[in-house]
């Protein structure tokens, strides 16, 4: 496991297996291709993967910054973000 934290404090513990986990992958895959809801959808099943029932907490620490609201924008960024520090901290 690997300890992340967002720049602006959210803090998880990441299996960093999970970034070559077949379902991982082409949950990102399918992030990139598709529609706007598949791209939703597949963002959704990349935090699950990722964090798993820390997801809400995000979403939660998301919607403390920004007046009650989780907009969709920063919660994928918010991912984006925890993938990165994971693969930075692996290497």
């Amino acid at each position: 496991m690997i300890s992340v934290e967002t720049k602006d404090g959210f803090k998880a513990e990441i299996d960093e297996r999970i970034l070559t986990d077949w379902r991982f992958t082409h949950a990102l895959v399918k992030s990139q291709k598709g529609t706007d809801y598949e791209k939703l959808e597949a963002t959704h099943a990349i935090a699950d993967l990722l964090i798993g029932d820390d997801s809400e907490r995000l979403c939660e620490h998301i919607a403390s910054k920004n007046d009650g609201f989780v907009p969709a924008e920063v919660f994928m960024n918010t991912i984006a973000e925890l993938i990165k520090s994971v693969k930075q901290l692996k290497n």
